[in-house]
C-alpha cells in the first residue's frame, strides 16, 4: 500500500479506538467478499470542506493553491484540490487551507478541525485518514474593527 502524506512516526486511533497497529490490519468496510467500493477523491475532498466550514472559529475552507496546481499537472499523483488517496483506495490524506475567525486561538481551531474532518471522512466514506495538513492563511474579524485613537 502507498499513501500519499503519511507519516509512519505518527501516532493515529481508530473511531471504535484502538492501536496504530490495528488501523493497518482492520478490514476496510469498503472490501467486501462481494466486491470493493471506490471513493472518488473529489467526494473526500468535498466532505473534508464541509466538515472544516462547520467547525467553530473557521471562516473559509479551500483548497491550497499548490494543491489546485498538483491536481491538474499531467502525470500528477491521485491528487485533487486538497485531497489525495492512497494507492489501494481505502486511505485519504487531506490538506486544507483555512481562515481563522478573529481573535479565536489558532491551535485551538485547528485541532477541532482537524478532529471534526477525520470523524467526518472515516463517517461517511469509510475512509482511513492518514494525515489531515492545515494552512491557515488569514484571520477574520467578526464585525468592524475598533481602531485606537492616540
Amino acid at each position: 500500500m502507498t499513501t500519499v502524506g503519511a507519516d509512519p512516526t505518527v501516532e493515529m486511533s481508530s473511531p471504535e479506538g484502538g492501536t496504530p497497529a490495528d488501523l493497518t490490519t482492520r478490514k476496510s468496510p469498503l472490501r467486501t467478499d462481494l466486491g470493493h467500493t471506490i471513493i472518488a477523491p473529489r467526494v473526500a475532498e468535498k466532505i473534508a470542506r464541509q466538515a472544516a466550514r462547520q467547525t467553530a472559529g473557521v471562516c473559509g475552507a479551500e483548497a491550497s493553491g499548490l494543491s489546485r496546481l498538483l491536481s491538474r499537472a499531467p502525470g500528477s499523483p491521485s491528487a485533487t484540490a486538497g485531497v489525495a488517496i492512497g494507492a489501494d483506495d481505502d486511505s485519504v490524506a487531506v490538506d486544507l487551507t483555512i481562515s481563522v475567525r478573529y481573535p479565536e486561538p489558532v491551535g485551538d481551531v485547528t485541532r477541532r478541525a482537524r478532529e471534526h474532518v477525520v470523524e467526518r471522512l472515516t463517517t461517511c466514506t469509510g475512509l482511513r485518514v492518514t494525515s489531515v495538513d492545515i494552512l491557515v492563511t488569514s484571520l477574520v474579524a467578526e464585525g468592524p474593527v475598533a481602531r485606537r485613537v492616540r
